[in-house]
C-alpha cells in the first residue's frame, strides 16, 4: 500500500504514461493507482504546499516536456504506449530561483481557485520558464513545433 505518511500529506501525482508531463497537486489524503508516481515532501508545512504548487506548474510547462522528450525521460516508440520512467524524472533540473518559485506557485494556485484560467495561466507559466531560460522566439517556436510533431 505505501507509506501513511505520503497517503496523509499533500502530494504530487505524475502521470506514468503520456507523451508529456502530466502532474496535479492533491493537498488532502489520498492515494494512487500504479500508473501514477507520486511525489510527497512528507509534510504539510505552508513551504512544503508551496513548493508542491511551484512543481506542478513548472513540471507541466512546455520546457519541462520537450526537455523529457529529447532526453527520453518519456519513451515513445510508434504503436506504443509512452512510458515516463520515476528514475528519469529525478535528473530534471529544478531551478532554486525564488522568484520564479513564488510567481510559478502564485499562478498555479490560481489555476486551482479558477479552472477556466487553466489555459491563459499555463501560457503565463510557459512564458516565465523561457524568461528564465533566456530562450529566443526562434528556440521557443522549435519547443512548441517539437512537441506538437512527437
Amino acid at each position: 500500500m505505501g507509506e501513511t505518511i505520503i497517503y496523509d500529506n499533500p502530494k504530487l501525482f505524475i502521470r506514468q504514461s503520456a507523451k508529456e508531463i502530466i502532474a496535479t497537486i492533491d493537498l488532502g489524503k489520498s492515494a494512487a493507482n500504479n500508473s501514477l508516481y507520486v511525489f510527497s515532501l512528507r509534510n504539510n508545512s505552508a513551504e512544503a504546499i508551496d513548493f508542491l504548487y511551484f512543481l506542478c506548474g513548472f513540471l507541466n510547462t512546455d520546457v519541462v516536456t520537450y526537455y523529457s522528450q529529447q532526453m527520453n525521460i518519456i519513451r515513445f516508440s510508434q504503436g506504443k504506449q509512452p512510458q515516463i520512467k520515476i528514475g528519469d524524472l529525478g535528473t530534471i533540473y529544478i531551478p532554486d530561483d525564488i522568484k520564479l518559485k513564488n510567481e510559478i506557485s502564485k499562478l498555479c494556485k490560481e489555476i486551482y481557485s479558477d479552472f477556466n484560467s487553466k489555459n491563459a495561466i499555463k501560457t503565463q507559466i510557459d512564458k516565465l520558464v523561457y524568461s528564465y531560460y533566456e530562450l529566443s522566439d526562434s528556440e521557443i517556436a522549435t519547443i512548441e513545433e517539437s512537441i506538437k510533431d512527437f
